[in-house]
């Protein structure tokens, strides 16, 4: 059976975008309108068309790129800008700011089967090298004033100086309705700013979004504790075996589970004693230790433990000391790899 398609758009938004980007597969040479439509119909940009993109690359002029920067089709002006910033006959850094509002989504294969959606600016974002860390500076400053709702915004936000002048911004972040492993680089940065007013924010949004919390989620619980936050731990608890186990989902990482027995064990009291005691006794330790090794999830249970070491968790310590000293004495000596730097020149990703 056939199927089809009705697209739905604003009339005065799509004769907006018309003006905006200007140009179909029609405005462009004929020799190069097989590889442009080799990129729409597949409806992807990603490892799979890279060898059309390469024939692109050879066959354009930087007159027809630039023009191309403007496409009417998000995938045609995603592959424009990827190829535009590593010509150096073309200013690609005033391109890449003059672009940083394209928030039309494309679909970003990568990575055998990976699949993300992206918007065309985020996409250019992530595949840019800057010249030099002032121009990489001037462009995370633009995008946290003008264009934060972008995914590179909520990104960077783990790797700058935070100081009062950012509060605004992240906090509008912070409220922003995304997808918690996105949204919560936003919620640890307003955290940091340790204002009273904000924890009805934080504990809601992580109570609703239990249990897919991760690392900055709990790093949040672990510094500011409070009753809400060690509900929400006990919550997340019950789910934490099943969690543990889910290698499969795209959005769940296994040190998620390391980050919660941080943030548990640092409670030191009776409760969280309990939520320990019942990880620490199961078995087996999870339902997929069977199929695979999770002797390090274990490892990290027995040091956060010694390391919170309580009355709360005296029973524990009294099984768990003997074994780490037994494993202390058969430990092999740690080595590091040698590299041969072949590029001294700095590389400046946004990532």
């Amino acid at each position: 059976m056939g199927c089809f398609v009705i697209v739905c758009c604003n009339t005065n938004q799509s004769s907006n975008l018309s003006v905006k980007y200007p140009y179909a597969i029609n405005d462009f040479p004929p020799a190069l309108h097989v590889y442009l439509l080799r990129i729409i119909n597949p409806g992807f940009i990603g490892d799979k068309n890279y060898d059309s993109i390469q024939e692109i690359d050879s066959l354009i002029s930087d007159n027809d790129l630039l023009r191309l920067t403007l496409a009417e089709h998000p995938l045609l002006r995603s592959v424009a800008l990827s190829i535009a910033s590593d010509r150096a006959s073309i200013d690609h850094y005033s391109l890449l700011m003059n672009h940083l509002d394209d928030t039309a989504r494309v679909s970003w294969y990568f990575q055998c089967a990976s699949w993300e959606y992206t918007y065309v600016s985020d996409y250019m974002i992530y595949r840019y090298e800057w010249a030099t860390q002032q121009d990489k500076e001037e462009t995370i400053k633009k995008i946290l004033k003008e264009h934060n709702y972008l995914i590179s915004a909520y990104d960077v936000l783990g790797r700058i100086e935070i100081d009062e002048s950012h509060y605004s911004t992240i906090k509008k972040m912070a409220e922003r309705d995304i997808p918690i492993f996105q949204r919560s680089n936003a919620l640890l940065a307003l955290a940091s700013f340790g204002k009273a007013a904000d924890s009805t924010l934080l504990a809601n949004t992580m109570d609703q979004n239990n249990p897919y919390l991760d690392c900055n989620c709990f790093e949040i619980m672990k510094k500011n504790h409070s009753d809400h936050f060690f509900e929400i731990l006990k919550r997340y608890a019950r789910n934490f075996r099943r969690r543990s186990c889910d290698v499969d989902d795209y959005y769940y990482r296994e040190t998620n589970s390391e980050c919660f027995l941080e943030a548990v064990a640092s409670y030191r009291n009776v409760e969280s004693g309990k939520i320990l005691r019942t990880i620490f006794k199961q078995s087996p330790f999870l339902p997929c230790s069977y199929s695979r090794d999770t002797s390090q999830l274990k490892e990290k249970l027995y040091t956060v433990i010694i390391k919170n070491e309580c009355e709360a968790y005296r029973d524990m310590t009294a099984i768990i000391k003997p074994i780490l000293e037994a494993r202390k004495k058969d430990e092999l000596p740690s080595f590091e790899l040698e590299v041969e730097l072949t590029d001294t020149k700095p590389r400046i990703w946004w990532r």
